[in-house]
């Protein structure tokens, strides 16, 4: 017996809300107004950004050094001697320490090329079609207005 007044229930508030959805739906979305409406396509004017990617090289000087010559050489010895205070005294035997000394040549310059990269963030105009529902005289003004335009 309870049934029957919770299916009657049920079934008027799906009723009322698929009319509500049609009355929504039946808005006008260019004045907002509330009559019949028709689905049609309008062109939109958007702007886009594109990124631009450049290449191109950068030249940079370096030098080449030439051959060096032997100045001179050099020998030393070093002694391992224990610090007094030390924890670890080390016993080392003393140690020959040999080294050169080069005198450098002269250098040439050179030029590298090293490849550089550039972004460029350009703004282009784009279009899209959108799908609107709009009113009988929202069309009429919108079909005046693209006729008058050349």
């Amino acid at each position: 017996m309870k049934s029957l007044p919770t299916s009657c229930l049920l079934l008027a508030i799906l009723l009322v809300a698929s009319v509500t959805r049609q009355a929504l739906s039946e808005r006008c979305e260019h004045c907002n107004c509330q009559a019949t409406c028709q689905k049609v396509c309008r062109l939109v004017h958007q702007e886009k950004k594109v990124e631009i990617t450049c290449w191109g090289c950068k030249c940079e000087d370096f030098c080449v050094p030439g051959p060096s010559t032997l100045k001179c050489s050099h020998c030393e010895c070093i002694t391992c001697r224990c610090v007094e205070g030390a924890i670890n005294n080390l016993g080392a035997k003393p140690k020959k320490f040999l080294w050169a000394e080069w005198l450098p040549g002269c250098a040439t310059i050179h030029t590298k090329k090293k490849l550089m990269k550039r972004t460029i963030t350009k703004t282009i105009p784009s279009y899209e079609w959108v799908v609107e529902n709009i009113c009988d005289s929202c069309e009429k003004q919108m079909s005046t207005v693209s006729q008058s335009k050349p």
